[in-house]
């Protein structure tokens, strides 16, 4: 049980981690995030592809 909150919680924890540990600051990187805007606003299918890569680019 704790396995399956802790996995559902992935992408949170590591943005609330990487946020402080990082000392990132959430407003300097939105333009990261307009190519994943624009693909949900148009139905890209692709969108998921975008967040995976995204969200990746993170953790390397």
């Amino acid at each position: 049980m704790l396995l399956s909150v802790w996995e559902s919680l992935g992408i949170e924890v590591w943005t609330h981690l990487s946020i402080r540990l990082f000392q990132m600051k959430p407003h300097e990187h939105a333009a990261e995030h307009e190519p994943i805007v624009a693909a949900f606003r148009r139905g890209d299918p692709d969108v998921g592809r975008l967040v995976h890569d995204h969200v990746l680019a993170y953790a390397t």
